[in-house]
Protein backbone atom coordinates (compact mmCIF):
# COMPACT_ATOMS: atom_id res chain seq x y z
CA UNK A 1 0.00 0.00 0.00
CA UNK A 2 1.10 3.49 -0.67
CA UNK A 3 2.87 4.83 2.42
CA UNK A 4 3.09 8.34 0.99
CA UNK A 5 -0.51 9.17 1.87
CA UNK A 6 0.30 10.56 5.32
CA UNK A 7 -3.08 9.31 6.54
CA UNK A 8 -4.31 5.78 7.20
CA UNK A 9 -5.71 4.14 4.05
CA UNK A 10 -8.95 3.17 5.85
CA UNK A 11 -9.84 6.84 6.29
CA UNK A 12 -9.37 7.67 2.62
CA UNK A 13 -11.20 4.51 1.51
CA UNK A 14 -14.19 5.46 3.68
CA UNK A 15 -14.23 8.97 2.19
CA UNK A 16 -14.33 7.58 -1.35
CA UNK A 17 -17.06 5.03 -0.58
CA UNK A 18 -19.15 7.68 1.20
CA UNK A 19 -18.67 10.04 -1.76
CA UNK A 20 -20.01 7.30 -4.06
CA UNK A 21 -22.94 6.69 -1.68
CA UNK A 22 -23.77 10.42 -1.86
CA UNK A 23 -23.51 10.41 -5.70
CA UNK A 24 -20.62 12.88 -5.57
CA UNK A 25 -18.44 10.46 -7.56
CA UNK A 26 -19.33 7.40 -9.60
CA UNK A 27 -19.03 3.97 -7.98
CA UNK A 28 -16.37 3.13 -10.57
CA UNK A 29 -14.32 6.21 -9.62
CA UNK A 30 -14.53 5.22 -5.94
CA UNK A 31 -13.55 1.63 -6.75
CA UNK A 32 -10.60 2.84 -8.85
CA UNK A 33 -9.49 5.13 -6.01
CA UNK A 34 -9.66 2.23 -3.53
CA UNK A 35 -7.56 0.13 -5.93
CA UNK A 36 -5.01 2.94 -6.18
CA UNK A 37 -4.89 3.50 -2.41
CA UNK A 38 -4.43 -0.19 -1.57
CA UNK A 39 -2.59 -1.17 -4.74
CA UNK A 40 -4.97 -4.14 -4.89
CA UNK A 41 -7.57 -5.05 -7.54
CA UNK A 42 -9.66 -6.90 -4.97
CA UNK A 43 -9.78 -7.86 -1.34
CA UNK A 44 -9.92 -11.21 0.41
CA UNK A 45 -13.51 -12.27 1.04
CA UNK A 46 -14.92 -15.15 3.02
CA UNK A 47 -14.52 -17.63 0.17
CA UNK A 48 -12.83 -15.76 -2.66
CA UNK A 49 -11.52 -12.39 -3.82
CA UNK A 50 -14.05 -9.54 -3.97
CA UNK A 51 -13.58 -6.56 -6.30
CA UNK A 52 -13.55 -3.00 -5.00
CA UNK A 53 -16.36 -2.24 -7.45
CA UNK A 54 -18.49 -4.88 -5.73
CA UNK A 55 -17.65 -3.47 -2.28
CA UNK A 56 -18.60 0.08 -3.33
CA UNK A 57 -21.83 -1.01 -5.03
CA UNK A 58 -22.84 -3.21 -2.07
CA UNK A 59 -22.32 -0.27 0.31
CA UNK A 60 -24.41 2.14 -1.80
CA UNK A 61 -27.91 1.17 -0.61
CA UNK A 62 -26.96 1.11 3.09
CA UNK A 63 -28.41 4.20 4.75
CA UNK A 64 -25.70 4.69 7.38
CA UNK A 65 -22.33 6.09 6.30
CA UNK A 66 -19.19 4.00 6.01
CA UNK A 67 -17.07 4.67 9.09
CA UNK A 68 -13.27 4.60 9.34
CA UNK A 69 -11.49 4.11 12.62
CA UNK A 70 -7.87 3.84 13.67
CA UNK A 71 -7.73 1.54 16.69
CA UNK A 72 -4.63 1.58 18.86
CA UNK A 73 -3.53 -0.65 21.77
CA UNK A 74 -5.89 0.07 24.64
CA UNK A 75 -8.42 1.78 22.33
CA UNK A 76 -10.19 -0.76 20.13
CA UNK A 77 -12.67 1.88 18.89
CA UNK A 78 -15.41 -0.76 18.82
CA UNK A 79 -13.50 -3.31 16.72
CA UNK A 80 -14.09 -6.88 18.02
CA UNK A 81 -11.09 -8.45 19.76
CA UNK A 82 -10.84 -11.24 17.18
CA UNK A 83 -10.22 -8.65 14.45
CA UNK A 84 -8.33 -6.14 16.60
CA UNK A 85 -5.60 -8.62 17.60
CA UNK A 86 -4.61 -9.17 13.95
CA UNK A 87 -5.18 -5.62 12.73
CA UNK A 88 -2.31 -3.70 11.12
CA UNK A 89 -2.19 -0.34 12.91
CA UNK A 90 -0.99 1.58 9.85
CA UNK A 91 -4.14 0.72 7.87
CA UNK A 92 -7.02 1.28 10.27
CA UNK A 93 -10.42 -0.33 9.76
CA UNK A 94 -13.50 0.46 7.68
CA UNK A 95 -16.95 -0.42 9.02
CA UNK A 96 -19.16 -0.89 5.94
CA UNK A 97 -22.27 -1.72 7.98
CA UNK A 98 -23.10 -3.03 11.45
CA UNK A 99 -21.47 -6.42 10.79
CA UNK A 100 -18.87 -5.92 8.03
CA UNK A 101 -15.35 -4.58 8.55
CA UNK A 102 -12.49 -4.11 6.10
CA UNK A 103 -9.08 -4.46 7.73
CA UNK A 104 -5.51 -5.34 6.89
CA UNK A 105 -3.55 -7.98 8.80
CA UNK A 106 -0.16 -6.95 7.42
CA UNK A 107 -0.46 -3.58 5.68
CA UNK A 108 -0.45 -5.27 2.27
CA UNK A 109 -3.57 -7.43 2.09
CA UNK A 110 -7.12 -6.20 2.81
CA UNK A 111 -9.68 -8.61 4.22
CA UNK A 112 -13.45 -8.56 4.76
CA UNK A 113 -14.52 -9.61 8.24
CA UNK A 114 -18.13 -10.51 8.95
CA UNK A 115 -18.51 -9.68 12.62
CA UNK A 116 -20.84 -7.47 14.59
CA UNK A 117 -18.99 -4.42 15.94
CA UNK A 118 -19.50 -1.30 18.03
CA UNK A 119 -17.69 1.26 15.85
CA UNK A 120 -19.35 4.62 16.61
CA UNK A 121 -19.94 7.46 14.20
CA UNK A 122 -18.09 10.60 15.39
CA UNK A 123 -20.28 13.32 16.85
CA UNK A 124 -20.84 16.59 14.99
CA UNK A 125 -18.71 18.63 17.41
CA UNK A 126 -15.74 16.32 16.82
CA UNK A 127 -16.27 16.46 13.05
CA UNK A 128 -16.45 20.28 13.16
CA UNK A 129 -13.25 20.48 15.23
CA UNK A 130 -11.44 18.16 12.81
CA UNK A 131 -12.69 20.21 9.85
CA UNK A 132 -11.54 23.49 11.40
CA UNK A 133 -8.17 21.90 12.21
CA UNK A 134 -7.77 20.84 8.56
CA UNK A 135 -8.60 24.37 7.39
CA UNK A 136 -6.01 25.80 9.81
CA UNK A 137 -3.40 23.35 8.53
CA UNK A 138 -4.16 24.33 4.91
CA UNK A 139 -3.95 28.02 5.83
CA UNK A 140 -0.60 27.46 7.57
CA UNK A 141 0.72 25.63 4.48
CA UNK A 142 -0.33 28.50 2.19
CA UNK A 143 1.23 31.09 4.54
CA UNK A 144 4.46 29.06 4.64
CA UNK A 145 4.72 29.02 0.85
CA UNK A 146 6.51 31.79 -0.99
CA UNK A 147 3.65 32.91 -3.22
CA UNK A 148 5.17 36.04 -4.69
CA UNK A 149 5.37 36.62 -8.41
CA UNK A 150 3.12 36.46 -11.42
CA UNK A 151 -0.26 34.79 -11.31
CA UNK A 152 1.09 31.93 -13.46
CA UNK A 153 3.97 31.26 -11.03
CA UNK A 154 1.64 31.28 -8.03
CA UNK A 155 -0.89 29.00 -9.75
CA UNK A 156 1.94 26.61 -10.63
CA UNK A 157 3.24 26.58 -7.03
CA UNK A 158 -0.23 25.85 -5.64
CA UNK A 159 -0.80 23.18 -8.31
CA UNK A 160 2.44 21.43 -7.28
CA UNK A 161 1.27 20.96 -3.67
CA UNK A 162 1.03 17.25 -2.97
CA UNK A 163 -2.55 16.55 -1.95
CA UNK A 164 -3.81 13.32 -0.45
CA UNK A 165 -5.80 11.13 -2.83
CA UNK A 166 -9.25 12.35 -1.71
CA UNK A 167 -12.60 12.55 -3.50
CA UNK A 168 -13.67 15.91 -4.90
CA UNK A 169 -15.76 18.22 -2.74
CA UNK A 170 -19.36 18.90 -3.88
Amino acid sequence: MSASLGIEPAIIISLWINAAKANQVTPLDAANACETITELIGIVGTHDEVSWDSIVRDAAPITSPVIATVPKPGRSQGIPATIFKKLHSGFGAVALDSNTILASPDGQLVEIHKSEHKVAFPDLMHARAAYLSAISAAEAELIRMDLVGSREQIDQAVENISFTHLPPMP
